[in-house]
């Protein structure tokens, strides 16, 4: 099994369903599963994302980084499914 993903994380740390963290980011629930599933994200939506969860300026690339890397080893774990 595999551990929780960055935005399940902060989903849950906010008591927020899937449907609410969703509307909270302005994305779709496709787009937050497609996440999880390792897709790239858009520059537009990892803004998005990042600025409706406040991340600060100076830990986006971290941010981002993590959430690609954790999607990535969760693809490896998969088998790239």
């Amino acid at each position: 099994m595999n551990g929780p993903k960055p935005l399940d994380e902060y989903r849950r740390n906010l008591l927020l369903s899937v449907d609410e963290f969703a509307a909270k980011l302005d994305v779709t629930i496709r787009t937050l599963y497609r996440i999880r599933e390792g897709r790239d994200v858009h520059l537009p939506t990892m803004r998005k994302i990042t600025e409706a969860l406040g991340v600060p300026p100076g830990e986006i690339k971290e941010f981002a980084a993590q959430l690609t890397r954790m999607d990535t080893k969760s693809k490896e774990a998969t088998g790239g499914e």
